[in-house]
């Protein structure tokens, strides 16, 4: 087991899906 990899994990995670969306409505925008 990684001692301090999940909650940082998660947080990484949580910040790429949210660019994602992001990114999906500028296209549609576009």
């Amino acid at each position: 087991m990684q001692v301090g990899v999940g909650p940082q994990h998660r947080e990484f995670r949580k910040e790429i899906l949210q660019t994602m969306q992001v990114g999906v409505e500028r296209n549609k925008f576009c």
